[in-house]
């Protein structure tokens, strides 16, 4: 009978079987966990698969999200470095890097730029755009709401810079400031009790304020207006 050789495929398959039969065995694993591992390695493979591909996924998607939060970064260190055509180059980085934080900052500054034209109308848009972001900084939003109620109050848009300071007033560390351009806004439209009630509010956050070591220079001035209303 002629000597069975070594590499012969039949062999070679019986070897493997009979080596993957025994290396769970090396584990010193239970025998009822074996039988499992056993019966069901089609569906583990399958699931371990899924695994790696979820996991390689999430690994190309950090290194893509990496590369464009440094490149809309660039974008925006240039456009905000020219001095020629720094419009267009911010409207650049609005549209093509929308999702980062490097857009964001790009709408701010055209709202800066904005202003610095008079161009307000635009400056209003844009924020109040940014403002109904809900993925916007939490740190960010006060600012930008505030910017809003500022310059809706230039406009003489009296009504909606109430409605942002209002909304300001409720936002941690900007309530004395809400409450004192909401004393002033309603000063300016003659509602003097209004005006009065806000700048209470005003005095009452201020004792809070000074509680945490802060202070507001227009204090003193706030208390005689408020004493003026009281008086008229």
């Amino acid at each position: 009978m002629a000597e069975q050789n070594a590499f012969d495929r039949q062999t070679i398959e019986m070897n493997a079987v009979v080596e993957s039969e025994g290396l769970l065995e090396q584990f010193n694993l239970p025998p009822a966990f074996i039988k499992f591992l056993r019966n069901n390695s089609k569906t583990i493979w399958i699931v371990i698969s899924c695994i790696a591909v979820v996991v390689v996924a999430a690994s190309l998607y950090d290194s893509y999200r990496t590369h464009t939060l440094e490149k809309a970064a660039s974008a925006l260190d240039t456009a905000l470095q020219s001095t020629d055509n720094s419009e267009e180059l911010l409207q650049g980085v609005v549209g093509e890097f929308s999702s980062t934080p490097s857009a964001t900052w790009g709408k701010i500054a055209l709202v800066k730029l904005y202003q610095e034209e008079k161009q307000y109308d635009k400056a209003v848009a844009l924020l109040v755009e940014i403002n109904a972001d809900s993925s916007l900084d939490s740190l960010v939003r006060p600012l930008v709401a505030y910017k809003l109620a500022a310059l809706y109050e230039e406009q003489g848009a009296m009504e909606k810079a109430l409605g942002v300071y209002t909304v300001l007033s409720g936002m941690q560390g900007f309530e004395a400031d809400a409450y004192k351009a909401m004393g002033r806004v309603q000063e300016s439209l003659g509602n003097k009790e209004q005006a009065a009630a806000m700048y209470k509010q005003y005095i009452e956050q201020q004792k809070v304020s000074q509680a945490n070591g802060q202070d507001d220079p227009a204090q003193n001035v706030i208390e005689a207006r408020l004493k003026t209303l009281q008086n008229s």
